[in-house]
């Protein structure tokens, strides 16, 4: 790699993680900028408090999930490594 190339990477790496970061919580935020319209469409959430047990518990999976999901991806890593 040149000298300017060089230079250049850590910065795309940087972007590359910044819209990585960025769609992950776009992806965590969609269920709740949906809520009229799933509350319209599936009669369980017509209530407040069912939209917001709905809530709850895909933040609680999707928190529980992240790090068994990156230790999944650690081990694929090892795994192909040593292939």
């Amino acid at each position: 790699m040149n000298s300017k190339t060089s230079n250049i990477y850590p910065w795309v790496i940087v972007g590359l993680l910044w819209g990585v970061a960025l769609l992950n919580y776009m992806d965590r935020q969609m269920l709740s900028t949906m809520r009229i319209p799933m509350m319209a469409d599936v009669r369980e959430l017509e209530s407040a408090a069912n939209f917001g047990r709905l809530m709850a518990v895909f933040l609680w999976v999707y928190g529980l999930m992240s790090p068994i999901s990156g230790i999944i991806g650690i081990v694929l890593i090892i795994i192909r490594d040593e292939l």
